[in-house]
């Protein structure tokens, strides 16, 4: 034995280098020396430990359940071919990989999160436009709707129903039961047999068989806009009503009747040879036959005319020829007869 440092020999048996004094390091025992060698064995070579080759993977064409062949243990004596890697090195260059796929990966998930932001933006957009069009065809929606509502409400209020309902509602400016035991503009005016009188409880416009029409004013009477509502019962004749505005007592201005047939009309006078028609048919609101009672009302407030039968809308009219003037009561002989009309109760609303 050589001294590992200077080279000198070395007894067997030294401890220490006799030249340069280094110690010598003691010998490990000899197998054959502790164990007994048994031939029926067969030889394992030695394999050094390394935690990575503790635990090599398994072959692809093994199983758990296979057991260990002889070729399969020979296989550890033989030397790995240029296709295998070995172990260590195989660990090596993942290592040296990782840093390239962490930074691919980090850089793909730079990219993902851009498109993520962009197309969360963009749908962010999208939902937010969408959105914004449905909010406004909602709010679109409710506001008409409520346009709507408040238009029919407006509508309603100013319609000339519910003005009719609203004035009447109230208490008159005029009021004259018409059954001669009151104070009244109407009197007795009768020429012939024709002309208007109280009798039984009413006033009573008569007409000769040869007379065409009579119609009575109230004395005094001025209005301009105003409801004026009377009743009105067709004893014997065709047709009934009421005169207004009229400015000259030899020519009723505004003339609205209605027939025991069941029809209505309003006709404004040109001259005393011509007239002109406003309104004109037919109203179910009529109750028809002789001896029946109707109520007929006429709101006039400047050039828009309202005509009512039984508190019941029945036609408007426009005209702007007569602004003013006294109201009356009216009926005609075109079938040239004896004519009888009785009415009652009337009532005189001023309008602002």
């Amino acid at each position: 034995m050589q001294c590992l440092l200077c080279g000198a020999e070395i007894q067997a048996g030294a401890t220490k280098c006799p030249s340069c004094g280094t110690p010598i390091p003691l010998m490990p025992p000899q197998a054959s020396e502790n164990i007994p060698y048994d031939s029926g064995v067969e030889s394992i070579p030695y394999v050094d430990y390394n935690p990575l080759t503790a635990a090599p993977s398994a072959s692809p064409a093994s199983s758990p359940g296979t057991p260990t062949t002889a070729s399969s243990s020979s296989s550890l004596n033989s030397e790995p071919g240029p296709s295998v890697i070995p172990q260590q090195q195989i660990v090596k260059e993942k290592r040296s990989r990782r840093p390239a796929m962490l930074r691919s990966t980090a850089v793909l998930l730079i990219i993902l999160a851009g498109l993520i932001v962009v197309g969360g933006g963009g749908i962010t957009a999208y939902a937010t436009f969408f959105h914004t069009l449905e909010f406004h065809a909602q709010a679109t929606a409710v506001t008409q709707n409520i346009l709507t509502e408040q238009a029919r409400a407006t509508a309603h209020a100013i319609s000339p129903q519910s003005t009719y309902d609203r004035i009447t509602s109230m208490v008159p400016s005029f009021t004259d039961p018409l059954d001669g035991r009151h104070s009244s503009p109407w009197s007795n005016k009768v020429k012939g047999d024709t002309g208007c009188a109280f009798k039984n409880g009413a006033y009573h416009l008569h007409i000769a068989p040869k007379d065409l029409y009579s119609y009575c004013l109230a004395t005094g009477s001025n209005y301009r806009n105003f409801l004026f509502q009377v009743q009105t019962t067709i004893i014997q004749g065709l047709d009934a009503g009421m005169v207004f505005r009229t400015a000259n007592p030899s020519l009723p201005s505004y003339v609205f009747t209605i027939t025991y047939r069941g029809i209505y009309a309003l006709n404004v006078a040109i001259d005393p040879q011509h007239s002109r028609s406003l309104a004109f048919g037919r109203s179910l609101a009529i109750n028809t036959g002789l001896n029946q009672t109707n109520l007929l009302s006429v709101m006039a407030r400047d050039g828009n005319i309202s005509l009512f039968i039984n508190k019941h809308f029945v036609a408007g009219a426009s005209d702007n020829t007569y602004l003013s003037g006294a109201i009356g009561l009216v009926a005609s002989n075109f079938p040239q007869t004896s004519i009888d009309i009785a009415f009652n109760n009337a009532f005189v609303w001023n309008l602002p």
